[in-house]
């Protein structure tokens, strides 16, 4: 179709620009970690998120767009986004930005050899050796020498396995439900969990923080729009390469904020992980 490429430019500028302001909502709540335990920032980041995700069921056709038959398979897949969440925002308060963002490059291979036990696909002797390269190049990020591997790294790494089973189980449900209902389960799920372990320990937050708070949270939902309207106007394999350029944006925000530089060993691991994905890809694509 003439308009075709068209709107893959506009797929991939989507993607771009969303990776740039869950980059930035990131960044924000690390900052705000430093005053509040990283389980009430995600509390606060999920509760404000809910207002995009208001408007995305309003305009999918309200409450009967969350009719389902699957309520189980809701809650399970909740569930490992809950657990997700809760090891990215941790990473976040242990490890530099940009750290955590090249884990989590991961996430796509993760997705890739976890659609086996999760979704019966086939993956090819091929593809295993690319994902087996691909979680070497995490093994160089994490640099585990003498002084062994940190906290907030293996907090990244188990969040990129919890992702990639819940993208699998995202891909199941997403054949009988809608985005909305997946969007909604998944958020409201997330606000319960941190809303009660974070009232177990509540800061006061201050009246100075409260911009940054609804920034957080609203630029997330934001940002989750702009990926599914990505996936909309182009394939997967024209828009998933873009999730690599987060890594650019969270190493310079990262040292624009906390003068964070990434080591050597970041950026080498990265780039395997990165071939390994585009490598994956270009294997979908043909």
């Amino acid at each position: 179709m003439p308009d075709q490429p068209a709107g893959h430019l506009t797929g991939m500028a989507y993607m771009a620009v969303g990776n740039l302001i869950f980059v930035l909502s990131d960044a924000g709540a690390k900052w705000l970690m430093a005053d509040y335990p990283p389980v009430q920032v995600l509390f606060l980041r999920s509760l404000l998120t809910m207002l995009p995700v208001a408007v995305i069921v309003q305009r999918s056709g309200g409450f009967g767009s969350l009719a389902t038959r699957r309520p189980f398979a809701h809650l399970v897949r909740a569930g490992f986004i809950v657990v997700a969440m809760f090891g990215t925002i941790e990473a976040y308060a242990r490890i530099p930005l940009a750290d955590a963002y090249a884990i989590q490059l991961t996430i796509p291979l993760a997705a890739a050899a976890l659609s086996f036990p999760v979704l019966g696909e086939r993956v090819t002797g091929r593809q295993w050796l690319i994902i087996a390269i691909g979680f070497a190049g995490g093994v160089v990020i994490v640099d585990p020498g003498m002084a062994g591997v940190e906290l907030g790294a293996l907090l990244a790494f188990g969040a990129a396995l919890c992702f990639g089973v819940f993208r699998n189980l995202t891909r199941r449900l997403s054949r009988t439900e809608t985005n909305a209902a997946l969007m909604l389960t998944s958020t409201l799920t997330v606000v319960g969990f941190s809303g009660a372990l974070a009232a177990l320990d509540w800061v006061p937050i201050a009246g100075a923080d409260l911009p940054l708070i609804a920034f957080v949270g609203i630029s997330a939902g934001i940002a989750q729009y702009l990926f599914t309207q990505a996936f909309r106007l182009a394939p997967m394999a024209v828009v998933a390469p873009i999730d690599y350029v987060a890594l650019i944006f969270a190493a310079v925000v990262g040292y624009a904020i906390w003068s964070d530089v990434p080591g050597v060993n970041v950026w080498i691991g990265s780039g395997v992980i990165a071939l390994a994905g585009l490598a994956l890809v270009r294997g979908v694509r043909r």
